[in-house]
């Protein structure tokens, strides 16, 4: 297993591990109480974290052809995601999420042109999250996470000497899975935290600067909004009619 695997798999044990231990700690009516509201609400939200390249890097610099290019491309990045989660059981919810990561900044010579920009990255995921203690009714909420979706990877072109440089964009598409896992904690019946750990395959079939693989494995921090499905809209009307 690569090191990257092995890296996701350790951080979504850790999540599992201190979602269990705060459940054991802070197991109190309160958040009980969180934790039942919690279990009927959809969810809305973003996430930002760090990018780690679990793929190939672009060549540094290539002089080989008549287009040249410089790039100069990290192993880690920022990373950025918004996401909307049905709820379709209290155990499981159907995520709908949308990211964003700068790989780096390139440099491409073609024609006597200069163009600048980056190499940006944009998965688009269908996830099912799935929460296996969420019939405990403990406060925090470890869960695991598969699906799939399509990848895009970008060359974005913000400065040339090109009236045409919009023409010199270039994107390549991969369909491709995602899995991972991570924990979340309600800290009241409108706001929770999110904790995730995914990996991200992206293996492109036309190279972008010499590199295919673009994969990754994203660590993230969220906040989200907790929105009240129809039954837990109908269970408020019901509780405001006993009072």
């Amino acid at each position: 297993m690569p090191a990257e695997l092995r890296r996701l798999v350790a951080a979504v044990v850790i999540f599992l591990l201190i979602g269990v231990t705060i459940t054991s700690a802070f197991a109190d009516n309160v958040a009980l109480t969180k934790a039942d509201q919690f279990r009927k609400s959809h969810q809305a939200g973003i996430r930002l974290g760090v990018w780690s390249n679990t793929g190939d890097l672009p060549v540094p610099l290539d002089t080989s052809g008549s287009t040249q290019y410089r790039a100069s491309v990290n192993s880690a990045s920022f990373y950025a995601e918004a996401y909307l989660g049905i709820r379709v059981l209290p155990q499981a919810i159907l995520e709908i999420a949308a990211g964003i990561v700068n790989r780096g900044e390139v440099t491409v010579l073609s024609n006597g042109y200069n163009y600048i920009g980056n190499i940006s990255l944009y998965p688009v995921n269908l996830r099912l999250k799935l929460y296996p203690i969420a019939g405990l009714r403990t406060p925090v909420q470890p869960y695991v996470m598969a699906g799939g979706g399509l990848h895009i990877g970008k060359n974005n072109i913000q400065f040339s000497n090109d009236y045409y440089a919009a023409y010199n964009e270039r994107s390549v598409t991969d369909v491709n899975f995602v899995f991972g896992g991570g924990m979340d904690w309600p800290l009241s019946s409108k706001i929770a935290l999110d904790m995730q750990a995914a990996y991200l395959p992206m293996t492109f079939s036309k190279g972008l600067f010499g590199s295919r693989d673009y994969s990754g494995v994203a660590i993230t921090v969220g906040v989200k909004y907790l929105l009240p499905t129809l039954k837990g809209k109908q269970d408020q009307k019901h509780s405001r009619r006993i009072r």
